[in-house]
């Protein structure tokens, strides 16, 4: 059940993600600057949202917070329907990515409590599976829907995390049991520090997610200048789905990954190939091509991420919120940057941006993996 709600809930996300920069764009004319500070709103309310709904997961329980969360979305999507304003746009985003800070992380915890500890890997693998699924299929779906009405994939939507709503009040009394699962040893032999492995996932979640919010933000405004469809465009954003969902199938059996440095680092060097594709080319099948590295990179260090924050059972509400607001800063942070960067120097900018952020990380955590590594070794 939690994986269809994840399911559920991403592909509503997925037709909302699509939506908004298209509607700003051919129904309001907006800058991309504009589409940045939209990115951004969006993102950064869903960063504190998922900071606090963390909190209030382990206080309040996930049974109040999972249906609070949906009943904000559902309100921001029939919304659409009075929008004649830009700034509309922004309140919906708003409100839509405060009610999924609530409910995501509460999820997660569910999730996380479900087996036995051993078992993290493959629960972990297969909840980024099913919330990629719904990633990847709801821009296909958005974009064909916005042909016909920009007013129909926000409806679509509502319905959907609707159905979800109606499940989370059927399934009350389960949501109130708390179940906390023994701490076991580590699966692999670490390269370092257990805990330490959460600070290095974070921070490239954060890279490349940065990378991925200003690529699906922002590419929109680059791809409308050089004519791409809106079904095309639907089709390369949902790669991004696709690749995440690939990884997050593979990490699932793959074992020898968890607690190494090497792959972690690696993904980020693809990701920076992958931002390469949208600085240099014009061809639709090399961006989508880059669409889809971005989503493979954007699946190990999410799984990454994820796994490390809920491998130690102690809040793993609090660790999961986390995990989703470094995540979402990034997101947020993304299409600001780029969104000025574009604004300052063209449409392909803010993909230079990344690549320097990348680089940035990447020296960063090499810096702090084999420092901890010394200090453990000394002690």
């Amino acid at each position: 059940m939690i994986y269809l709600l994840a399911f559920f809930m991403n592909f509503s996300n997925g037709l909302f993600l699509l939506s908004t920069p298209l509607v700003a764009i051919k129904e309001f004319q907006a800058s991309v600057l504009t589409l940045g500070l939209l990115g951004t709103a969006g993102a950064a309310t869903y960063s504190l949202s998922c900071a606090c709904g963390g909190f209030w997961a382990e206080r309040h329980g996930r049974a109040r917070m999972m249906p609070l969360g949906c009943a904000f979305i559902i309100l921001a999507d029939c919304s659409i329907l009075w929008v004649d304003r830009t700034w509309h746009l922004f309140f919906i985003v708003a409100w839509a990515s405060f009610g999924a800070g609530l409910f995501w992380p509460s999820l997660m915890k569910w999730m996380g409590e479900k087996g036995e500890h051993e078992g993290l890997g493959k629960r972990v693998g297969a909840f980024n599976i099913a919330w990629s699924a719904g990633i990847m299929l709801g821009p296909l779906v958005g974009g064909r829907l916005y042909t016909m009405d920009y007013r129909w994939p926000y409806l679509l939507g509502a319905v959907t995390v609707s159905c979800v709503l109606l499940v989370l009040l059927r399934l009350r009394h389960t949501l109130t049991m708390e179940r906390t699962t023994p701490e076991t040893p580590a699966a692999a032999k670490p390269d370092g520090d257990i805990r330490s492995f959460i600070y290095i996932a974070w921070a490239a979640n954060f890279a490349i997610w940065f990378t991925i919010g200003a690529t699906e933000n922002l590419f929109p405004k680059l791809a409308v200048s050089l004519g791409i469809s809106a079904g095309s465009l639907g089709n390369m954003m949902g790669l991004v789905g696709f690749g995440q969902m690939l990884m997050f199938l593979l990490l699932r059996h793959i074992k020898g990954w968890h607690f190494k440095f090497w792959p972690i680092l690696l993904v980020q060097i693809g990701c920076a190939a992958g931002a390469a594709v949208f600085l240099t080319s014009t061809s639709q099948l090399l961006f989508g091509i880059g669409f889809l590295i971005i989503g493979l990179t954007g699946g190990v260090t999410y799984f990454s991420s994820l796994f490390y924050s809920l491998y130690h059972h102690e809040r793993r509400g609090v660790k999961s919120g986390l995990h989703e607001s470094i995540l979402a800063a990034g997101i947020g942070l993304g299409p600001i940057a780029g969104g000025v960067a574009a604004t300052l120097w063209g449409l392909r900018a803010p993909y230079t941006v990344c690549l320097v952020l990348i680089l940035l990380a990447v020296l960063l955590e090499t810096a702090f993996f084999f420092s901890t590594r010394q200090k453990n070794r000394e002690a």
